[in-house]
């Protein structure tokens, strides 16, 4: 759209040509006339001239209109329009300008421009509270001196990317940054471009956040591991029944990969499972927020599962484990044991159970149907010989005593017994035990044969002899009576609870077979119809099948019915399952019949096997712990007696100084080798109890490394070796986070016992980083040229009391828990110990600690706390010293006239607390942990309470790990155990009262 002012421009210009136009036509119609006029009318020349010069200058006007004012009108116009136009961009522009700077300013974000030479030209107040610089600090600077190194040319790199919009840089970067107070914090930015090529950079800082996700990260992996590591199989599934997790367990239950299975639906890849109890509940679980435990068979699967449902924030977790296994065995001892009680119940049989306390378990149907008695007639055995027998004497609980003693059925005779109604009748009784099956008691099996009938027909036939005269009638109704027993002893004989076979002995035709037998061997009575046949089942095998039939010929052969009784004898079942029975034959020669009898053992002796082996199990524990206290006996002994020896020595009025120096220092080392015995002891005692703690700090590798060496450097150098160390990372980075104390002790022990087991030769010891795994691990090393350890004693070594055990005789010189204390520190801070070794060759110990590294430049560490004894110290201080023993506080006096101008002494908690009140000026704090009233902790919070600035040293006689640590937190400023070693206490005073040296 044309404005106004271009119109009128264009109504001039066409009416300035058409005026032009006509002008022209003139001005040539006047030449035309002028040329005529001159010619036809002769004018003069000069007035032509005159005349054609002055229609030029007519001409000359409207083309100065034309092409000079009109054009210059309308650039002028133009002009003023642009100056208007200049005008509003500009208030626009001032406008955005101060919208920009608001939004700048306030924005939540840190922000900062940068210029194209990298100097930062503006930021807002977040940038400031961000790097905690001042505006003054930055505005001037370079971009890149508040960015570290290792990150500047990638930030560079990812801004030229962003600036030149390359199309492959991210919208956002991370980096690390310089804090003012020089740490290193950790940002995101995202750069945009302004004019000119300068930049706008917005920054947030996330270290706190990258803190957060290391802390959950190790969280998670720990978890993980836990998870992976454990036997039970375990799943977790969100609230869409999505898998979350699967440890390999499951995995391998389910037979899929478990990284496959993460984000799958479970009814998805389990259809078969839904409408099972195993849905059901995991929607309970989900829904209700209860936690299950269900033990369920799952059809399509053939397989019982036990199930421990949780629920969980995210939905639930389910540990699980296939019991299969475990339901068939519970469910056929159940059975067994059903079909025993319900066997013996219904024996028509007289069948007596009872333990060895004489309670009766269990009757038969047929004890009670020939004697009339119920078990609650006859609870216990002594009731029973009382009605039976008529007696109730130690004589017959001596009797039944005795059988337990017995290892296998035996005949305990003919008794006549008086039933319930009065009457009496004649039981055979065999006795067999079943071994600690009820409480953990022997039990007795007591089974009777009721041959009243018989001894009563055999008596008949003896007066029918006698009485020839009586008639044939009666002896042919007697017989009848007979046959009538025989048929009720071949129904007892089929119900009897063990295993009884009959056959031929000239063909070896089966001729019978109990139930028990065939339950025993697997097979029915038609399927063993020869002896042949019998073997050839029984004992598959052809080498042990001969070797039986062998044995079992030559016993029958010699005639001797006791080695006619076999035992332990391992069978082969039909279905494939091998068993152990005892078996008895019987050959009734004159009948051709050979009486076969066995009883299934295999349980009883399971069970015998079992009770071995804990037997041995428990002696050869004995046996150490006996060699144990035998050697700790000695161990402290030794040392107590080189202490009361030459503490006694020393009393001689004549000894020499050279003599007196000599037995103190036997004495010291003496006590010190006592001392750690008892560390050793209290140690070993606190792990076997469960009470051992893990204290995770932050410590120096190097720095212990180096300490330890230092502190073995003279022993070693005096024995003529060669001692060196090795640290396999910079100081900075050997930060980490373990027990420090732990770690002390275990690089003790190991270097202890290369110096005590080497004569000759190097110590190395060091450690190196392991990063092969999916874990960074230590791994330390320490190596000497000693007498080596056979391989078949490098397991055993680890173990407790088997230092006693050794043949060696160096290792008495020793409590031999070093290395057991050891491997169990290692095991508790997360890694593994081992050696190699070779006899007279030397031996190198390792063991690793995992590598969780400390976000700090320095750690203490305890260092050389022996102090120069060239140095003097002034006795400044004023000193309040809090022991309850009398002997301590003595000793503690003695060395602190050194340092003190003034000692207080207090024998209780309170005291100390009262002196210290009424001496605002004390300087140093001598504080006993164990003291009457009140303890050394308590006194502490007592104090501080009104004195912050008094030194607090705690002393105390528990030497455990973990004590250094309730003393600081309770308020005292350092801590030293007992014994206190004279030179440690001065080190310890003057880190802290420096001025002392003079």
């Amino acid at each position: 759209m044309r404005n106004p002012g271009e119109n009128n421009w264009n109504k001039e210009k066409h009416l300035a040509i058409r005026t032009l136009l006509i002008l022209l036509i003139t001005i040539n119609f006047i030449h035309f006339l002028s040329d005529h006029l001159l010619t036809e009318f002769h004018i003069e020349p000069k007035f032509a001239e005159l005349l054609d010069s002055f229609l030029n200058i007519i001409l000359t006007f409207p083309l100065l209109y034309i092409f000079v004012f009109i054009p210059i009108r309308n650039y002028t116009f133009k002009l003023r329009q642009a100056i208007d136009d200049l005008k509003l961009a500009k208030e626009i522009a001032l406008e955005t300008e101060a919208n920009f700077r608001s939004i700048f300013e306030n924005n939540s974000t840190a922000m900062a421009i940068v210029e194209p030479d990298q100097t930062i030209s503006y930021i807002n107040d977040e940038y400031c509270k961000m790097s905690g610089y001042d505006r003054h600090e930055i505005i001037g600077g370079f971009w890149d001196r508040l960015i570290t190194p290792k990150d500047l040319d990638r930030l560079l790199d990812y801004n030229r990317r962003r600036l030149n919009n390359t199309g492959d840089a991210p919208e956002k970067y991370e980096f690390s940054y310089y804090h003012k107070d020089g740490k290193v914090r950790h940002g995101l930015m995202s750069v945009s471009l302004l004019l000119n090529k300068r930049i706008i950079a917005s920054i947030t800082d996330i270290t706190e956040q990258k803190s957060l996700d290391r802390k959950l990260k190790a969280e998670r992996d720990r978890g993980i591991d836990i998870l992976e590591k454990m036997s039970d199989a375990f799943v977790s599934l969100d609230r869409n029944w999505c898998y979350t997790y699967m440890n390999e367990k499951a995995g391998k239950i389910e037979g899929r990969d478990p990284k496959e299975m993460i984000g799958r639906n479970i009814w998805i890849e389990h259809p078969e499972a839904i409408g099972f109890p195993f849905q059901l509940n995991y929607q309970k679980a989900m829904n209700e927020k209860v936690f299950i435990r269900m033990e369920e068979y799952y059809p399509p699967r053939d397989k019982w599962f036990e199930n421990r449902i949780n629920p969980t924030a995210e939905g639930i977790a389910i540990f699980y484990n296939d019991i299969t296994e475990r339901k068939h065995t519970e469910e056929a001892l159940k059975e067994s044991e059903e079909r025993l009680t319900r066997a013996i119940a219904g024996s028509p049989v007289p069948i007596m159970i009872y333990d060895e306390e004489f309670e009766v378990l269990q009757l038969s149907m047929g004890w009670t149907k020939f004697s009339g008695y119920t078990i609650e007639d006859i609870p216990t055995i002594r009731d029973w010989t009382e009605k039976a027998y008529g007696v109730r004497n130690e004589t017959n609980n001596e009797f039944v005593k005795n059988l337990f003693s017995i290892d296998s059925t035996v005949d305990t005779g003919e008794w006549i017994i008086k039933t319930k109604d009065g009457s009496q009748r004649i039981w055979n009784f065999q006795a067999t035990p079943l071994g600690k099956i009820h409480k953990g008691k022997r039990v007795m099996h007591s089974m009777a044969v009721d041959i009243t009938e018989q001894k009563r027909a055999e008596q008949e036939l003896i007066i029918a002899k006698e009485k020839t005269e009586e008639s044939q009638k009666q002896l042919i109704l007697r017989n009848e009576e007979l046959i009538k027993n025989n048929t009720f002893i071949q129904t007892i004989l089929d119900n009897l609870p063990i295993g009884l076979a009959l056959n031929q002995i000239d063909c070896g035709e089966a001729i019978y077979m109990n139930k028990k037998f065939e339950e025993i061997y697997g097979w029915k009575f038609g399927e063993i119809t020869s002896v042949t046949t019998f073997f050839e089942k029984v004992y598959p095998d052809e080498n042990y099948r001969k070797h039986i039939i062998e044995r079992i010929m030559n016993d029958i052969n010699s005639g001797d019915s006791d080695q006619m009784h076999w035992e332990n004898v391992r069978i082969t079942n039909k279905d494939g399952s091998h068993r152990i029975v005892d078996a008895v034959n019987i050959p009734l020669i004159h009948q051709n019949i050979m009486v076969s009898t066995v009883m299934d053992i295999t349980r009883m002796h399971q069970i015998q096997n079992d009770l071995i082996l804990a037997k041995e199990h428990a002696e050869e524990s004995d046996r150490l712990k006996s060699a144990f206290l035998a050697n700790m006996s000695h161990e402290i002994r030794t040392p107590m007696n080189g202490i009361i020896g030459f503490a006694d020595l020393l009393k001689e009025p004549r000894l020499s100084t050279e003599e007196q120096k000599e037995y103190i220092s036997l004495i010291e080392l003496s006590g010190a080798r006592m001392l750690n015995i008892i560390n050793d002891i209290v140690d070993i005692s606190k792990i076997e109890s469960g009470q051992m703690t893990i204290n995770m700090t932050e410590s120096n590798i190097n720095d212990q490394i180096e300490y330890v060496y230092t502190f073995f450097k003279p022993e070693v150098e005096q024995k003529g070796m060669h001692f060196s160390f090795k640290n396999g990372l910079l100081s900075k980075e050997s930060v980490i986070r373990t027990d420090r104390e732990k770690v002390f002790a275990i690089l003790i022990n190991l270097v202890k016992n290369a110096i005590k087991y080497s004569d000759a030769g190097a110590i190395e010891f060091g450690y190196v980083l392991n990063s092969s795994g999916e874990t960074s691990m230590l791994e330390f090393f320490v190596k000497d040229q000693g007498v080596g350890i056979p391989i078949n004693r490098q397991k055993a070594i680890f173990e407790r009391f088997v230092q006693a055990d050794t043949g060696d005789k160096r290792a008495y010189q020793g409590a031999g828990l070093g290395l057991a204390i050891s491997k169990n520190y290692v095991e508790m801070l997360g890694g593994t110990i081992w050696v190699i070794s070779e006899p007279a060759k030397g031996s190198t110990f390792y063991f690793t600690l995992p590598y969780h590294t400390a976000l700090q430049d320095k750690t203490e560490l305890k260092g050389n706390t022996k102090v120069n004894k060239s140095e003097n110290i002034s006795n400044n201080l004023k000193t309040l010293i809090a022991e309850d023993d009398q002997f301590s506080e003595r000793l503690i006096s003695i060395t602190a006239r050194k340092f003190s101008k003034q000692i207080w002494n207090a024998g209780t908690g309170t005291e100390t607390v009262d002196i210290c009140r009424n001496n605002p000026d004390i300087d140093l704090i001598l504080m006993d942990i164990q003291m009457p009233e009140m303890n050394g902790y308590e006194a502490t919070m007592r104090i501080r309470e009104f004195n912050s600035e008094v030194i607090i040293i705690a002393q105390t006689a528990y030497g455990l790990s973990g004590d250094r640590e309730k003393a600081i937190e309770a308020g005292c400023n350092d801590y030293i155990s007992k014994p206190i070693d004279k030179d440690e206490l001065l080190a310890l005073i003057l880190k802290y009262f420096k001025n002392l040296l003079i």
